[in-house]
């Protein structure tokens, strides 16, 4: 699945605030608010299912939810856009 980029927009001020506790952190605590997660998928519906096919849900999923698919990026003059 294809998505669509749309044009860059500046910060929201929750994004503004969580870049600037991002960058108040040592570097060894950058990404604590990341908490990575195992689930397990089980019974019928993934019996069958390939990488791609889990690829191709993941894909379709962040096409519906921008926030899934959102960069933050700093230019030069540090000021930030989220793309």
């Amino acid at each position: 699945a294809t998505v669509e980029v749309e044009a860059r927009a500046p910060m929201s001020y929750a994004q503004r605030q969580l870049y600037a506790v991002h960058e108040a952190l040592p570097a060894e605590a950058r990404g604590m608010y990341n908490v990575p997660i195992v689930v397990r998928l089980d019974g019928a519906a993934a019996a069958g299912a390939t990488p791609a096919a889990l690829r191709d849900a993941l894909l379709a999923l962040a096409a519906l939810q921008a926030v899934l698919r959102t960069a933050l990026v700093i230019g030069d003059d540090a000021v930030g856009d989220a793309e």
